[in-house]
């Protein structure tokens, strides 16, 4: 449970008393279940609302990338060539979203989030640091292959944007200076976490009465 987060202990003591010990366990496993896959369905809202935890509004794609989904490149990987979404090219991210049995008789713990291991489908590495970068933003600096395939792609897609950053890179020519790649912040857990643990105690209050 997120820090600053407590129930009632008198509530929750009075809820308790009133279960048996096999129940009370039961009971407690079932909200505690409830509870987890409330927070992983928070998570995966965020994607279609474009909001983390439905709160904070994440940056739309820039022109580069929408250029770059609606790519040859893209169309062979399988990923979505429409639309306007972020995180969204093949939703891999989303569906690696989970919730972990526990272990042993660790019943009362629950884990929400990407499994440790999980890896991109198709290569790209391991799906937690892309999801890293996805939450807090990064800064890249593309090696000369990177570059090479970036504006290879591009140059396949039949866009605007496309047309208009090829346009822009002929009349610049050879710069000197160094290229560097900006991928905002798109913070999911965070902002999740947060909203789902408003009124986290009540529910779990409700979850051990309904048992009752």
């Amino acid at each position: 449970m997120p820090s600053g987060m407590k129930m009632d202990p008198l509530a929750m003591r009075a809820v308790l008393a009133a279960l048996d010990p096999k129940s009370k366990t039961k009971a407690l496993r079932q909200a505690i279940r409830k509870e987890a896959q409330g927070l992983r369905s928070i998570m995966v809202q965020s994607f279609r609302l474009q909001k983390g935890g439905t709160r904070k509004r994440w940056a739309k794609l820039s022109k580069a990338t929408i250029a770059l989904r609606r790519s040859e490149e893209m169309k062979q990987k399988g990923g979505r060539v429409k639309g306007t979404k972020a995180l969204i090219a093949t939703g891999q991210e989303r569906k690696a979203i989970q919730v972990m049995p526990p272990r042993g008789d660790s019943w009362g713990e629950l884990f929400i989030g990407i499994p440790r291991g999980t890896r991109r489908k198709g290569g790209g590495g391991s799906m937690i640091n892309i999801a890293l970068i996805h939450e807090y933003g990064a800064v890249i600096r593309p090696t000369m292959k990177q570059k090479a395939w970036f504006w290879g792609a591009i140059s396949k897609s039949n866009t605007p944007q496309a047309r208009a950053m090829l346009a822009q890179q002929k009349q610049r020519g050879r710069s000197r200076g160094t290229s560097i790649w900006i991928i905002p912040p798109r913070p999911n857990i965070g902002p999740s976490t947060e909203l789902w643990g408003d009124g986290l105690d009540s529910r779990i209050q409700a979850h051990l009465q309904a048992d009752l």
